[in-house]
């Protein structure tokens, strides 16, 4: 689990760092997208200690059991409900536009040029990971 959640300023690890990097970069207000800000959204949380998420994302300390367990039914929610995907985007696009604290639907996440150029980023990165297997590599590409 840790490998997903070490800071990079590479492209060679799809992790939690790369990931808060890359929405920080195309986010207008850069204070607003913290990590510890995208970390809560992404885990439908209210709140995380910033050194906490710090540590985590530097990869100073592995993620704890309490927060394992909460990204685990994060991702089976993502995987199996469409509507908390959409809202979870829709969140992340709030970051990324300067909170103007909008329902993006999903035909205006498709068309995020912003949104579409995040996830090329994120699959270039994917590319280069050696824990990624292809198999999923190639299902992201469809």
């Amino acid at each position: 689990m840790k490998q997903y959640l070490i800071m990079n300023n590479n492209s060679t690890e799809l992790s939690l760092g790369n990931f808060c990097r890359i929405i920080k970069n195309y986010s207008i207000n850069k204070k607003l997208a913290s990590q510890t800000e995208i970390f809560c959204i992404l885990l439908n949380i209210d709140s995380a200690n910033d050194s906490t998420i710090n540590n985590y994302c530097l990869g100073n300390r592995s993620i704890s059991y309490n927060y394992k367990k909460i990204l685990l039914q994060t991702k089976e929610k993502f995987i199996n409900n469409y509507k908390y995907m959409q809202k979870t985007i829709s969140n992340l696009l709030n970051i990324i536009e300067g909170y103007q604290n909008k329902d993006y639907k999903i035909t205006d996440i498709n068309n995020n040029e912003k949104i579409y150029n995040i996830c090329i980023e994120l699959f270039n990165i994917s590319k280069n990971d050696t824990s990624i297997k292809n198999n999923y590599i190639n299902n992201l590409s469809k």
